[in-house]
Parts: structure tokens; C-alpha cells; sequence
């Protein structure tokens, strides 16, 4: 797996990356209009996941402001189900643990709908280059988890 993260962060890939995440951030200051209060930790930290996913999923994903909501949603659940229960007995089914696991089943659903999408067609992503691998969409949700 390590080889496989270091294609995404070679810096030729990076440089390619790198207009298009400038252009994600000045998008996202735009929405953010002129007027009014923002929370800058809640709204920095959607430009940075987005400039992540950008790095480290595909264009389907950063391209499209509902899919990083709910990418973003997902893995709040992610980390939420990672409590001092599930540490201290992990077969236990806590609530926190079953939103986890949900919220695990939709990450793999969204990855495999791409991963399907992809049987016909190529993007220049990281993505594609797990599906070039022959990586499963499991060890791909893996990979991205």
C-alpha cells in the first residue's frame, strides 16, 4: 500500500493537482460572499478535505460539492464511532459502532458506484490508479478510510 500512496503525493502528480486546488479554494471563498459571519475552522477544514479528496479519491468526488458534504458527513461518522467503548470491548454493538459501520457501507457505496462507472472509461486520478492495480472497490474503501 505505501508504494501505492506515494503515486498520489509524486510531485510530477502534485503539480498537476496543484492549479486545480488553488482553483477548489478560491471557489469556496467565493460562496462564501462578502457578507456575514463564517466560522473559519468549520469552512477551512471543508477547503482542506476537499483538497484532500482531490489528492487521494477522484474527480467525481472533488468536483462535485454534494459528494464532499456527504464524503465529509461520512467520515465524521467514521471517526465518531471510534469511542472509549469500542477500544475497551470492540465486539460490543454500541450505537456508536452501528452508525460506524453504516456510515462504512455508504463510503463503499459511493466508491464502487465510481469504480463501476469507471469499467468503460479512464479519468487521470487516484482512483483510477487503484483500479489500475486491481484493487477491489473493498480494498479501495480501505485504502481511502
Amino acid at each position: 500500500m505505501a508504494s501505492l500512496i506515494t503515486t498520489f503525493i509524486r510531485p510530477d502528480a502534485l503539480e498537476h493537482l496543484f492549479p486545480l486546488m488553488i482553483e477548489d479554494a478560491l471557489q469556496a471563498f467565493e460562496m462564501w460572499g462578502n457578507h456575514g459571519a463564517k466560522d473559519p475552522f468549520e469552512s477551512l477544514n471543508e477547503i482542506v478535505f476537499t483538497m484532500a479528496a482531490r489528492m487521494t479519491t477522484c474527480r467525481e468526488f472533488s468536483e462535485d460539492p454534494k459528494k464532499i458534504q456527504a464524503l465529509i458527513s461520512i467520515f465524521k461518522r467514521l471517526e465518531a464511532g471510534s469511542d472509549h467503548t469500542s477500544i475497551i470491548v470492540p465486539w460490543f454493538p454500541t450505537p456508536a459502532r452501528l452508525r460506524k459501520m453504516i456510515a462504512g457501507v455508504q463510503l463503499y457505496r459511493m466508491i464502487s458506484a465510481v469504480v463501476l462507472s469507471r469499467k468503460h472509461r479512464r479519468e487521470d486520478d487516484p482512483l483510477q490508479a487503484m483500479i489500475d492495480k486491481g484493487l477491489s472497490p473493498t480494498e479501495t474503501t480501505i485504502v481511502s478510510d
